[in-house]
């Protein structure tokens, strides 16, 4: 595999990693709830985006589209998690304004508060996003070998 396949891989899966994770946050803030389909959904969007970028599928591939749809549904719940920390700064009468996403405390706290953040159902979530990613860029069977004649 060339480099440059690697890299258009990457840089694709890593745009749409985003989006996706972009989305995520926004469900979530929006409803309350981190709806599984939507793990599916980033692993099937990272797999195409890199099968868009490189025309190639397999292992390498699948393995670039894996890593990132883990990575941005950490980052959808990152963007989550800083909103709801938002929210609880307001509510005690802090200033908002000070939770940013590039806050090095926010993001200390972050992980700090993981046993908070992820639950069981993050590893069904990482399921569906691993399927995704794996399914869309899983190398074509090869065609049955033909039968040999019959012998006369």
């Amino acid at each position: 595999m060339a480099t440059g396949a690697v890299a258009r891989a990457t840089a694709a899966a890593v745009a749409a990693g985003v989006a996706g994770a972009v989305v995520w946050g926004i469900v979530e803030v929006q409803t309350g709830y981190e709806i599984g389909i939507a793990a599916a959904a980033i692993g099937w969007l990272v797999g195409s985006a890199v099968l868009r970028a490189t025309g190639g599928r397999g292992l390498p591939f699948q393995a670039i589209a894996i890593v990132v749809s883990l990575a941005a549904i950490v980052l959808g719940k990152y963007i989550a998690f800083v909103y709801a920390l938002r929210d609880a700064v307001r509510t005690v009468g802090g200033d908002p304004g000070r939770v940013t996403l590039w806050s090095g405390d926010v993001m200390h706290s972050f992980v700090d508060n993981r046993g908070v953040v992820f639950g069981g159902f993050d590893l069904l979530w990482a399921g569906f996003a691993i399927y995704g990613a794996f399914r869309i860029l899983q190398a074509p069977l090869a065609p049955p070998a033909a039968a040999p004649p019959p012998a006369a």
